[in-house]
């Protein structure tokens, strides 16, 4: 990652023992611009997406790579923003997690980034403690949580397209790469 700076702190948690007033502040700059939004994200999915994933700076790892943290980055395919949001990421968000992200919002970074990190956390969930457990989080959401098993060792043959499959593959290469710089 060249040597931009990015940096992701969670500033507050607020936790009252239930699902009803809890505060979860999260900050996250890139090029000295900071960005702070709280995420409605249940308690529990927060937690584990800030010990597991933002602390390690995976989550920034694969922005890095997506986008090169340009927030009006476009793909090939239509993905945008920092974390090249797709309209079936958008779907899969508001039908499964709750969270809606409007096509005209795709390049607003506070939306962006909070789909993103959502989405993110949602994938962990499944791949977490297996086997090549961060190859499948980063290939599952390149590829989609379907194409990825979630047992044995990673595995990129159910992605028929040839293109997308090596499309995965060089994102995986990308992620790894940049985190573990």
């Amino acid at each position: 990652m060249k040597r931009d700076k990015v940096i992701i702190k969670l500033k507050s948690i607020n936790y009252s023992g239930d699902s009803v007033g809890n505060d979860i502040v999260l900050e996250i700059k890139i090029l000295n611009q900071i960005f702070t939004f709280n995420p409605p994200i249940k308690l529990n999915e927060t937690l584990e997406l800030n010990n597991e994933i933002i602390r390690s700076d995976l989550t920034v790892a694969l922005a890095y790579c997506e986008s090169k943290f340009d927030p009006l980055a476009i793909s090939k395919t239509g993905a945008k923003g920092i974390f090249q949001l797709t309209g079936i990421t958008r779907t899969q968000l508001r039908n499964k997690l709750n969270f809606d992200i409007g096509e005209n919002e795709l390049f607003d970074i506070d939306k962006n980034i909070t789909g993103g990190i959502i989405y993110l956390s949602w994938i962990w969930k499944r791949y977490k403690g297996k086997q090549d457990e961060y190859e499948k989080f980063i290939a599952a959401w390149n590829a989609g949580r379907s194409v990825i098993p979630m047992n044995g060792p990673i595995t990129f043959t159910k992605i028929k397209d040839v293109k997308k499959r090596a499309e995965a593959k060089q994102l995986v290469a990308c992620v790894i790469t940049n985190w573990k710089k």
